[in-house]
């Protein structure tokens, strides 16, 4: 019987930009997303989220958006962004958008880094469609298997109406609230420490 030779699978290739090597970080893009569960999720992959949306009426909002567990130990560190797109319902009210970025291990949450983005002052006539970039400086943070990302966004609403912001990676709007040609799409950019 003649001896077979198997080549060993070839290992998987990175790719990063000039600006990341330089940088000795590696942007990763995540969507914000709800599931059929109701829960709050961040994926790279643009699905169709359950619910396009996130929000409501004469009220603060404080929702949780967890990446699935580490399968190895992370490490991130660098500049962190965040961009919502919203709806501000039509009557005078003013809200601020704040993000946190934490660590979650199934039971404790334990807070990195927080910034406050903008505060709108609708007022009143026709819903406007705003947009927000929040951004902040993420320090060395080491994650162990099985712990998370978190991000929570809150929503401080100061006086009676609606807002909304997207949750669908696809964009789609819900027209519901989002006129047609509306985004709803709200994207998360973190920065993995990159072990070159």
């Amino acid at each position: 019987m003649l001896n077979q030779k198997y080549l060993n699978k070839p290992s998987a290739l990175a790719s990063f930009s000039y600006s990341d090597i330089a940088e000795g970080t590696g942007i990763q893009l995540f969507y914000f997303a709800q599931d059929a569960a109701g829960a709050h999720i961040l994926t790279q992959n643009q699905v169709t989220s359950t619910t396009k949306i996130e929000g409501g009426t004469n009220a603060d909002f404080d929702d949780d958006y967890d990446l699935s567990a580490f399968n190895m130990p992370q490490t991130i560190r660098g500049k962190a962004m965040f961009s919502f797109h919203f709806v501000v319902g039509a009557a005078a009210h003013g809200v601020l958008n704040s993000v946190y970025l934490r660590k979650w291990d199934g039971t404790t949450e334990t807070e990195i880094v927080a910034a406050s983005g903008s505060t709108f002052v609708h007022s009143g006539g026709a819903a406007s469609y705003p947009t927000d970039l929040v951004t902040m400086d993420v320090p060395l943070t080491h994650f162990k298997k099985g712990e998370q990302i978190r991000v929570s966004v809150l929503l401080t609403v100061t006086a009676d109406d609606w807002i909304y912001y997207g949750t669908d990676p696809t964009a789609e709007p819900d027209l519901t609230y989002f006129a047609a040609g509306n985004s709803t799409q709200s994207k998360a950019y973190i920065p993995f420490d990159l072990d070159l």
